[in-house]
């Protein structure tokens, strides 16, 4: 939050508001614009997932003839998170902003795991 303050802080001194008031009635405009949002929101939003921290995962799992088996993993930790940009969609209407991102990945880095068949 506080680093997209400091954007539209810089974007009013620099001008840069005005353009993308103009950019409203001009479509080459609008499309610069959208651009330079999505690659912003890209960065953000890999960072973002790369901190997440993930909660622990535990559940069963039925076999057939072998029974069932219970597992947990925890202490999960992200790594090279792709948002790939053509799975990215934002749209802007009047004062609402929509993003929608699909097919993300990440690599778990680390994690704990146990099992136990019941």
């Amino acid at each position: 939050l506080e680093r997209g303050v400091g954007i539209v802080a810089g974007a009013r001194r620099s001008g840069s508001l005005r353009l993308h008031k103009e950019a409203l009635h001009d479509s080459r405009q609008r499309g610069e614009v959208a651009a330079m949002v999505k690659k912003q929101v890209l960065e953000a939003l890999t960072q973002y997932i790369s901190r997440l921290e993930v909660p622990p995962i535990a559940g069963s799992y039925k076999l057939t003839p072998g029974g069932d088996f219970g597992y947990a993993l925890g202490s999960i930790v992200l790594s090279l998170v792709e948002v790939p940009s053509d799975k990215v969609v934002i749209v802007l209407s009047n004062r609402n902003v929509t993003i929608r991102a699909s097919e993300i990945s990440a690599t778990l880095k680390g994690f704990h795991w146990v099992y136990r068949q019941k």
